[in-house]
């Protein structure tokens, strides 16, 4: 089974190359279909696609296969914008907007974040949203919408023109760089879809069934009521949590090119002008993808954590059975009293000594006094120890102080006159009848 401690910025050497040859392979297709799908949405403001996933399947592929692959996406994105009639500076600026904001984007992920494509921790999903969401497509876009301003093609304001443009790489970005990064990247500790058939079935029919009726499918929601797109939102939130990057942000994507064709269409809750239309989608598609990578992100540390504590435990219990050395756990209670919490078999093999039917069952959260009860010793002889251990719990002290002080205080003989020894932390207790 891989660790998860194997981890690296993109993972083990051989995986990295061979996942470097294919999407350096398919990259270019790859962008034109996504380019494409961002021009089929249209335009809801300023002339401008609401949506570009040629953004974030550029970002995660550069991702990783490298800063390298950049002709990849240029040429990818020249494939599909030149053919559609803009001059050749509308061209050249829109594929060389798209390029530089995907090699800046992976630039500050790879070299300034320390970014690790697999998305298992929360500060990776907060790198994406602000190289990927934000730094990128601001650069991207003032590049584009200056072209546009040169050549007098600008339909608005340069400024207004270069929000619209920034959204909506942001956007991209957001949406489809981490569903690509999904699939592509090592995610070996992810939840395995085929183990929970039904869950991830109600998650694809609830979250549908949601989109639907928020965008209007249903006739519940009217242009009066546009907060209620979010009703989808608890929908992301438990894919998030319970399904892994995989499936939830492979959803989204379709949930996003949903809402971004409803809104270029302008029906159900997206039958305003432009601008209110613009604003409404931009903050749909903007919370639901934040919210679903962060918490995505979070679920897979935290899952992580899980798993390196108990491989950690799993460890220590193995080195624990192995040693003869006598070795225990005491935990003092809430009411102060010392409790065994572990044992190891050379310790449960010298409790025999005393008592031959006791087994690691009978002793396992047992309290010291129960124990000596057990094996028919004075109480004082298993208790005196971890009552000085409270002691120290209860006050900070260090412990050596009474580790040298404390044996001199033992008893040697119990309140009955009986002789017995002194008993030494982690060694076995004495047996009733034992001689100094």
């Amino acid at each position: 089974m891989t660790s998860v401690a194997d981890h690296g910025p993109i993972g083990r050497r051989g995986w990295a190359a061979w996942n470097r040859v294919r999407v350096a392979r398919w990259l270019p297709l790859l962008t034109v279909f996504a380019a494409a799908i961002g021009l089929r949405l249209g335009a809801t403001l300023h002339n401008t696609p609401p949506l570009w996933p040629a953004a974030g399947v550029a970002l995660a592929a550069l991702c990783i296969g490298g800063i390298r692959l950049w002709p990849g996406v240029a040429l990818g994105t020249l494939a599909i914008i030149a053919p559609r009639g803009n001059g050749v500076l509308l061209t050249a600026a829109i594929t060389v907007a798209t390029t530089v904001e995907a090699v800046i984007g992976a630039w500050l992920l790879r070299r300034v974040f320390a970014f690790r494509p697999d998305l298992r921790r929360a500060r990776d999903a907060s790198a994406l949203v602000i190289a990927g969401g934000v730094a990128a497509p601001a650069i991207g876009a003032a590049i584009g919408a200056g072209a546009f301003a040169a050549s007098g093609a600008l339909h608005a304001p340069l400024i207004n023109e270069w929000f619209a443009w920034y959204l909506g790489d942001a956007m991209g970005a957001l949406l489809f760089a981490p569903a690509v990064l999904a699939w592509l990247a090592r995610d070996t500790a992810a939840p395995d879809p085929r183990r929970q058939p039904l869950e991830v079935l109600s998650f694809v029919v609830g979250l549908t069934a949601a989109t639907f009726a928020a965008l209007g499918g249903l006739g519940l929601i009217v242009r009066e009521d546009p907060p209620v797109i979010f009703i989808s939102f608890p929908f992301i939130v438990w894919g998030a949590l319970r399904l892994g990057h995989r499936t939830t942000m492979g959803a989204l994507a379709v949930v996003a090119l949903a809402a971004s064709t409803a809104a270029s269409a302008h029906v159900g809750v997206f039958a305003g002008s432009a601008t209110d239309v613009g604003a409404l989608l931009q903050a749909y598609l903007a919370t639901a993808a934040a919210t679903a990578l962060i918490v995505a992100s979070f679920a897979a540390e935290r899952r992580d954590a899980n798993a390196r504590l108990a491989e950690s435990e799993r460890r220590l219990s193995l080195v624990h059975e192995a040693t003869t050395d006598q070795l225990a756990l005491f935990a003092i209670d809430p009411a102060g009293v010392a409790r065994l919490t572990f044992a190891n078999s050379a310790y449960v093999t010298a409790l025999r000594t005393c008592e031959p039917s006791i087994t690691e069952t009978d002793v396992i959260g047992a309290s010291t006094s129960a124990i000596a009860d057990r094996l028919g010793v004075e109480p004082t002889a298993m208790s005196f120890y971890h009552e000085k251990f409270a002691e120290v719990v209860r006050t900070g002290a260090s412990l050596p102080r009474f580790e040298r002080n404390s044996v001199s205080q033992v008893p040697n003989r119990t309140p009955s006159g009986k002789a017995m020894k002194k008993v030494i932390p982690l060694h076995a207790p004495i047996c009733a009848g034992d001689q100094p």
